[in-house]
């Protein structure tokens, strides 16, 4: 059998949410055979394999947001110079406008950048001075980190086209590689839905892309009653108004998730895309609810589903068509949606796709 070239997934984040963490969590569990590796950094306390921790010297490194956020970088592009050589191939999950990573990764010749997002489109400029300076420094060392890179991943086809259109005539290998979920986590699970009609909302904050503005607005429009909207996350109590409609059950474990979304009708993704020049998105709260077997109704295209995939409706958001879709899905079993979605939101399917096209590729080679 072929030896696979050895990868580390790297990255750093000032905190790991649940759901990347969970991906992660997914990807430790690679076959071996892969020869897959994970490490993350992160100012959270450590409690698994693939998470580090900076070190702070003195205790106002750990008080100091500018200092936290130096010993960060510092620490994690250090420990990866250090390490680079270990491993055939890196994929550094891009950090937007980071004005510490040229000065290592200048000195590392075999990774690859994987994108969840158009990064000059993320930075408004206009907001305040740090925004102006990151929208600056991203302008400038994204392109360095993209030039040098051995080949680009997107998260969507929109993303990768946009990565590679700001080098352009520069050729590089790029692939589209879907977010997952760990389906191990959603067994088939007991259809409890009955009563109103009941939505969810999987979201801890309310950026702008996710709409929840959208829903404040057509709850205040529309009095039926015949409807419950539930929130799972951290979001603030009042982000959807004083409305008795609306149920918020806080944060929940992953391993709590399935028992709790088999109640609900359908899943609501997210609504506005388009204030962030987005059309197409592949977002881990839509395999959640495919994963537990609820359709989910959004307004953008999916790029790791079908086109024409049946349980994930793409129109405008109004709260009357969001209750007639859910009505007619009553019709559909949670274990059909379950068993149709797995192949196209399983995380381990994605690393099984993603490692074979780094094999596959002649410029990518043993370091040994």
């Amino acid at each position: 059998m072929k030896k696979n070239l050895k990868i580390l997934h790297f990255g750093l984040l000032k905190t790991i949410n649940p759901g990347i963490k969970q991906q992660l969590i997914c990807e430790q569990k690679a076959p071996t055979s892969l020869n897959w590796h994970v490490t993350f950094f992160s100012h959270d306390p450590v409690n698994e394999g693939f998470m580090r921790q900076p070190a702070y010297p003195i205790s106002i490194f750990k008080t100091s947001r500018l200092l936290k956020y130096l010993t960060l970088r510092i620490s994690a592009y250090y420990w990866l110079v250090k390490h680079a050589d270990e491993f055939d191939i890196i994929i550094l999950r891009y950090p937007l406008g980071d004005p510490i990573i040229p000065l290592f990764f200048l000195r590392i010749n075999n990774y690859l950048t994987i994108h969840h997002t158009k990064e000059l489109h993320e930075i408004n400029p206009r907001t305040s001075l740090v925004s102006r300076l990151q929208f600056i420094i991203e302008s400038y060392a994204g392109k360095l980190i993209l030039k040098k890179a051995k080949g680009v991943i997107g998260l969507t086809k929109e993303i990768l086209e946009y990565e590679l259109d700001r080098i352009k005539g520069i050729e590089k290998p790029g692939v589209v590689s879907a977010n997952g979920v760990d389906t191990d986590l959603f067994p088939p699970c007991k259809d409890c839905r009955s009563g109103v009609i009941k939505l969810v909302i999987l979201c801890s904050r309310a950026y702008p892309w996710h709409g929840i503005d959208i829903i404040k607005r057509e709850l205040k429009i529309n009095n039926r009653a015949d409807v419950e909207i539930h929130v799972i996350g951290n979001l603030e109590r009042t982000a959807l108004g004083k409305d008795k409609r609306v149920i918020y059950h806080g944060s929940v474990k992953p391993n709590d998730l399935a028992n709790i979304l088999c109640q609900f009708d359908m899943g609501i993704g997210s609504l506005a895309l388009q204030r962030n020049n987005m059309k197409e998105a592949c977002i881990l709260k839509t395999r959640d609810y495919l994963a537990a077997g609820l359709p989910v109704y959004a307004t953008y295209s999916d790029s790791g589903l079908p086109t024409e995939f049946p349980y994930f409706i793409n129109q405008l958001f109004s709260l009357n068509k969001a209750i007639e879709l859910a009505k007619n899905f009553r019709k559909t079993s949670r274990n059909l949606i379950i068993k149709t979605s797995r192949p196209y939101i399983d995380k381990q399917a994605q690393i099984k796709k993603l490692t074979e096209w780094i094999n596959q590729q002649p410029s990518f080679t043993f370091k040994s």
